[in-house]
């Protein structure tokens, strides 16, 4: 993907549904649209269907990607966590997939009282230490294939050679999660070493059939 020259703070793009109040994602997606619409530093567009590789350059560049909720309970944080963009949560009161086993505290930032934060939002996230936004990186790269189903389920461009991380994916999320809730043995997946040292050997080794992995190699902070 191409490099973007002024890589966004944060950064979200989605519908915005204006026209309705609170009752739509809380309210938190117009407040951040109403507040920083005109900033150079939060970027929030409106859709992002349109041109879905322009979406993931944009995520892919920015430091913090929003996690808001929708009708729904946003798929932003699993978008955030493939592109290598910090999680930013602001979904109060809602537990995002499998946050009971996995260290989300590690790899994502989650904003309490959402609403109140909005108007304070960019200076709250130049405060992250950059130490600490570089371990979050670092905790995604190891642990993003937990938060995704990858099995190949008919789409048109599945993960190439998705076997090699499957014993890693939400698939298996689900059955840690319902092994620590049954026997209460674990806190966490005791395979993350294995897990870390699979990704870093799928990025290392291309795909059959595709180019290497360039756009990965040079990435900051992971």
């Amino acid at each position: 993907r191409q490099r973007i020259a002024t890589p966004p703070l944060a950064f979200f793009q989605g519908k915005l549904n204006l026209h309705i109040p609170y009752e739509y994602s809380f309210g938190i997606r117009q407040g951040l649209y109403k507040a920083h619409r005109t900033s150079g530093a939060i970027l929030v567009r409106e859709g992002h269907e349109a041109n879905r590789e322009r979406y993931f350059e944009l995520m892919s560049a920015s430091k913090f990607c929003v996690a808001a909720a929708g009708f729904g309970f946003s798929t932003r944080v699993y978008e955030s966590a493939a592109a290598g963009c910090v999680p930013l949560i602001m979904m109060d009161g809602v537990e995002s997939a499998y946050e009971e086993l996995l260290p989300y505290s590690s790899f994502a930032l989650r904003m309490n009282d959402s609403l109140r934060q909005i108007a304070t939002l960019e200076p709250l996230l130049r405060a992250v230490p950059a130490a600490r936004v570089a371990a979050m990186r670092a905790e995604l790269r190891c642990l993003w294939p937990r938060l995704l189903w990858l099995r190949h389920d008919g789409t048109a461009t599945p993960l190439p050679e998705q076997d090699r991380l499957l014993k890693y994916d939400a698939f298996e999320s689900l059955f840690w999660t319902l092994r620590k809730r049954l026997r209460g043995d674990i806190q966490t997946p005791p395979d993350r070493e294995e897990a870390c040292a699979a990704v870093r050997d799928y990025f290392k080794r291309s795909a059959r059939g595709w180019g290497p992995w360039a756009n990965w190699a040079d990435l900051p902070a992971w």
